[in-house]
């Protein structure tokens, strides 16, 4: 929580060339002034405007870009007991102080704010610390109890609903339960890998608990300041692609329950990192929450670069709650198609095994609750032994999709084989994402895109020769499913950012309905005698249809780094 100095200055009435300010009160972060006045020894005037200058002011209401849904603000577990406190001891004031913030029409000088931000679970402004499910393990969240948060929340919420039917409820968690993260505790910490598939389930039951108790939900927050570790309070950090996750499967399961008209808000953070977290946000996955964006930092970046690069999409100001409507996903992010329409729609996934689009009726289970094998029928129980699995191109062959269903021994076979050829192709591969990328001139491409590579498979006696290429593509990261390999990923992109480094380019193998991941940290430049071979398609096939693990890169761009 931050304040942030305050000016309220009062201007007597009169021309414009004649005003002047008198009373100056300033409140500062650091409270060593509250409401001080500052008595100025003479007067501040305002002068006659000087003439017009070169710089041109055009209004053109043709031009759309975000919505703004409303204004309003955040009712914490405090404000609540607050509010609540002045019903019980003066019914009339408290009556009239809510009907001038919320209500539409109740006189000119009301606020008639129509946005609530509410905490899931305990904030830095509640009592204690709790949780709506602190039973440890609980997750089928079978003792989740919503009555955990304050009865006084509620009964304010309704009262202010009373006064504005049009009033939106916006709920945002500040901390999974405490045992659910590696701190133990609802303070700092971040949300185990291993919870990241039911995490999405405590979410939906907030919104019901919330909905059971009259309380219709408008948007729900995946995590507050998701880059805030502080142990005071409830915080949790949580990476782009661990709330990607989260945000896609919450989205699912809303649609499944008779939800889809919650929205999603992804980020809810600062503005200074407008260009970075929710720019990634974006690439990891298809389903992307809305970005929400909060009025803390530096403005410059959000009010330039994000409206005019993806006017379509909504932005939602949540510490100072401007609010609009959610956005549809866009597909332009695919170089390559994926292989149904569908996929690019809403909440619809693809089976694993078979290929099978999700639709109304055919709604997928998870694989052993790992969130990234997914099945579409009870007995399709086995799949890929290995972690990453990756939608197949529409340019793949028959083969290589009918090799998908094979058996679990086969699949194990085949993994096994595919583990060996990256590991003997790791400079090989490192080099020819390096290549396909462009990173020499477009660097952006390193946290966009990745290099997926689909190869068949054929019995013969030299390992290494055992595939050949099938077709090369440049996919969206979103391919990159696993939350262990997408965090391992991070940690490189992260030590790539304290050395220096360009970054990590990610390379995708895949034969069938197996595939292995490659993250490839790229050298600080200086350290870079850049390759001039631009034919990497050429080169890599010839070393790969060769069998020679021999390559040797005339620049020293990379140091591969094998997943297996």
């Amino acid at each position: 929580m931050q304040t942030f100095p305050i000016l309220i200055s009062l201007v007597l009435a009169g021309s414009a060339a004649s005003q002047q300010i008198w009373d100056i009160w300033q409140t500062t972060w650091d409270r060593s002034k509250l409401f001080s006045s500052l008595s100025p020894t003479s007067p501040i005037n305002f002068v006659t405007p000087g003439p017009i200058g070169s710089a041109d002011i055009i209004v053109n209401d043709a031009i759309k870009f975000q919505t703004i849904a409303g204004f309003g603000g955040s009712l914490t577990d405090s404000s609540a007991l607050v509010l609540n406190n002045l019903k019980s001891t003066n019914s009339q004031n408290y009556w009239t102080l809510l009907n001038h913030m919320f209500s539409p029409k109740y006189a000119a000088n009301a606020a008639g704010l129509n946005y609530i931000r509410v905490t899931v679970g305990a904030s830095d402004f509640s009592a204690n610390l709790y949780s709506l499910d602190d039973s440890s393990g609980d997750t089928s969240f079978s003792n989740f109890n919503i009555n955990k948060v304050p009865s006084y929340v509620f009964s304010v919420l309704k009262d202010i609903r009373g006064i504005n039917s049009n009033l939106k409820v916006h709920i945002i968690p500040r901390s999974p339960p405490g045992w659910m993260k590696d701190s133990g505790s609802m303070n700092g910490g971040s949300l185990q890998s291993k919870y990241v598939p039911t995490y999405p389930t405590y979410l939906l039951k907030a919104v019901q608990g919330f909905q059971s108790q009259g309380i219709a939900i408008y948007a729900i927050s995946i995590q507050n300041e998701p880059q805030n570790n502080n142990p005071t309070y409830p915080t949790c950090t949580m990476s782009p692609a661990i709330e990607a996750l989260i945000g896609a499967a919450l989205r699912t399961l809303l649609n499944i329950n008779g939800l889809s008209t919650v929205r999603v808000i992804g980020y809810e953070h600062n503005w200074d990192d407008a260009g970075e977290y929710p720019v990634a946000l974006d690439l990891w996955t298809l389903e992307t929450p809305s970005p929400a964006w909060r009025f803390i930092a530096t403005l410059e970046l959000f009010l330039t670069k994000i409206p005019s690069t993806t006017p379509s999409q909504p932005r939602k100001s949540t510490s100072q709650m401007v609010h609009e409507t959610y956005f549809q996903p866009a597909a332009a992010n695919y170089h390559t198609p994926p292989v149904h329409p569908q996929q690019r729609q809403r909440g619809y996934r693809i089976c694993d095994q078979c290929r099978t689009p999700e639709t109304q009726s055919l709604k997928f289970r998870f694989c052993g609750g790992c969130l990234t094998t997914q099945y579409c029928t009870a007995n399709a129980t086995t799949g890929p032994t290995i972690k990453q699995s990756v939608s197949t191109p529409r340019s793949v062959s028959k083969a290589a999709i009918a090799a998908a269903s094979s058996s679990p021994a086969a699949d194990e076979h085949l993994a096994k084989n595919l583990r060996k050829f990256a590991s003997a192709h790791t400079a090989l591969l490192g080099w020819a994402g390096f290549q396909a990328l462009q990173l020499k001139r477009v660097p952006a491409n390193i946290r966009q895109n990745a290099l997926l590579i689909d190869l068949s498979y054929h019995p013969h006696a030299e390992s290494h020769r055992r595939f050949s290429i099938l077709s090369t593509h440049i996919v969206p990261r979103t391919y990159v499913h696993d939350p262990l390999v997408i965090a391992d990923i991070q940690r490189r992109e992260e030590r790539c950012r304290y050395s220096g480094g360009i970054g990590t380019p990610v390379v995708i193998i895949q034969c069938g309905g197996v595939s292995q991941v490659m993250p490839v940290e790229v050298d600080p430049p200086a350290k870079i005698t850049w390759d001039s071979r631009d034919d990497w398609a050429s080169v890599l096939a010839l070393f790969v249809e060769s069998g020679r693990t021999d390559f040797k890169p005339i620049s020293t761009t990379s140091r591969g780094v094998y997943y297996g």
